[in-house]
C-alpha cells in the first residue's frame, strides 16, 4: 500500500490540536475506485448513506482502516481532502479493509441489500452482526466478515481488487470524549459499573413519566453493560453471580414496562431470564401471571400465582383478588365464544 497523492480540496478553518483518545470524528466520505481502461466507480457516499448528516469514529478504537484515521487526524476542522492510495497487489489490505468497513457502516443505516439471503452469490447469507458503530459511530473491529457481504457491488469488489482507491473527506467537527457520552463498547469495566446507577435512575423516572420508550432506552443501556461484563466471567463464579443480582432489577422493570405497553410476550420473556437466576423471585412471578394473563395462557397464570403464594404468604390477598378476575374473564370469554359460535350454525 502507498499513498499516491494527498490533496487538499478546502483548507478549512480551524486547527484540532493534539487529540484525546476517544475524540469522536464527525465527518463525510466518499470512496472511489479506479481500474484500468474503465471510469471511475463511485462505491459509497456517506451523505447519500446517512441522508445528509455525517457519519462518526472513535479516534483510538482499533479502526479498520488506520489510513483515513490518520489522514482525519491531520485534518482542520471544515477541511476537504482527497486521499489518493494504490492497494498492496498481494495482500490488497485496503480493498478487504474496506469492504468490511463498508459494511458495517451500510448495515447501520440501514441501505437495502443488494443480495437476499437464499439467492447463493458469494457472500449471500445475510447474517445479524454486531456493528462497529455505536451510535453513528465506528472505532472497534467490526465483527463482520469478508465473505458474508449481502452487497452485489462489494463482492465485485472482492473477486476484482482495483488497484486504486480516493477517498474524499470532509472532516465536519472533533468532539472531546468529556463532551459527549460514550456508548457502552467504549467504556472500561469501571465505567460501565459506575453508570449502572444513574441508568436505573433515568429509567424510573422515564417510567414514572409514562414515558416509557425511553425507559426501556435507559434499562436496556444498563442491561447491555451488564451482559458485557459477565461475558468476561465463567458462569456461577463469585464475580458472575454479583453481576447476576445487578442484572435483575433491570430485567423486573423492562417487564413492567412492557406489561403496561401490552407487549406481554416481551414481558415473559424477561422475567423467564430472571426465573432462571432467581426462581423464587416473587415480582417476576407476579409480573409473568399478568403477562400470561394478557394472551390468554390462563393456566400458566394461575401457576405463577400458586407460587407467588407459596413463597411469599403475604401476597394470599392479592392473589385471591387475581384468581377471582381471572376467572370473570374466563367466564366472560367462554360466554362470548358460545354466542360467537351458536351464531355461526345457526347461519
Amino acid at each position: 500500500m502507498s499513498i499516491i497523492k494527498r490533496e487538499i480540496l478546502y483548507p478549512g478553518k480551524q486547527d484540532l490540536g493534539k487529540l484525546e483518545p476517544d475524540t469522536k470524528l464527525l465527518y463525510h466520505f466518499e470512496t472511489v475506485v479506479i481500474r484500468k481502461n474503465k471510469e471511475p466507480l463511485v462505491i459509497d457516499d456517506s451523505r447519500r448513506m446517512a441522508n445528509g448528516e455525517p457519519v462518526e469514529t472513535i479516534y483510538g478504537k482499533q479502526f479498520k482502516l488506520p489510513i483515513w484515521e490518520s489522514c482525519l487526524t491531520s485534518m482542520r476542522k471544515g477541511e476537504i481532502c482527497k486521499l489518493t492510495v494504490r492497494d498492496d497487489p498481494i495482500t490488497h489490505y485496503i480493498c478487504l479493509n474496506y469492504v468490511v468497513t463498508s459494511k458495517c457502516f451500510r448495515k447501520f443505516y440501514g441501505v437495502k441489500p443488494t443480495i437476499q439471503p437464499n439467492d447463493g452469490g458469494d457472500g449471500g447469507s445475510h447474517h445479524h452482526h454486531n456493528h462497529q458503530h455505536g451510535h453513528h459511530s465506528t472505532g472497534h473491529n467490526c465483527s463482520m466478515s469478508i465473505k458474508d457481504s449481502p452487497y452485489k457491488d462489494l463482492n465485485e469488489l472482492i473477486s476484482n481488487q482495483p488497484e486504486i482507491f480516493e477517498f474524499t473527506f470532509e472532516l465536519v467537527d472533533a468532539i472531546p470524549p468529556k463532551s459527549y457520552t460514550k456508548d457502552i463498547w467504549q467504556m472500561s469495566d469501571d465505567e460501565k459499573l459506575s453508570i449502572l446507577p444513574k441508568f436505573r435512575e433515568d429509567g424510573n423516572k422515564y417510567y414514572s413519566e409514562c414515558d416509557y420508550e425511553k425507559a426501556v432506552s435507559s434499562y436496556t443501556k444498563g442491561l447491555s453493560a451488564i451482559e458485557s461484563l459477565m461475558m468476561k466471567e465463567k458462569p456461577g463464579d463469585s464475580d458472575w453471580k454479583k453481576l447476576a443480582e445487578l442484572k435483575k432489577p433491570f430485567l423486573l422493570n423492562l417487564a413492567q414496562v412492557k406489561l403496561n405497553q401490552g407487549e406481554y410476550y416481551e414481558c415473559i420473556k424477561f422475567t423467564d431470564e430472571v426465573l432462571k437466576l432467581d426462581p423464587e423471585n416473587i415480582k417476576a412471578l407476579f409480573r409473568r401471571a399478568k403477562a400470561h394473563a394478557g394472551v390468554w395462557n390462563i393456566q400458566d397464570a394461575r401457576d405463577d400465582l400458586r407460587r407467588c403464594v407459596e413463597y411469599d404468604g403475604t401476597m394470599t390477598k392479592t392473589v385471591a383478588k387475581c384468581f377471582q378476575e381471572l376467572k370473570q374473564r374466563e367466564e366472560i370469554k367462554n360466554k362470548e365464544d358460545r354466542e360467537r359460535f351458536g351464531k355461526m350454525f345457526s347461519k
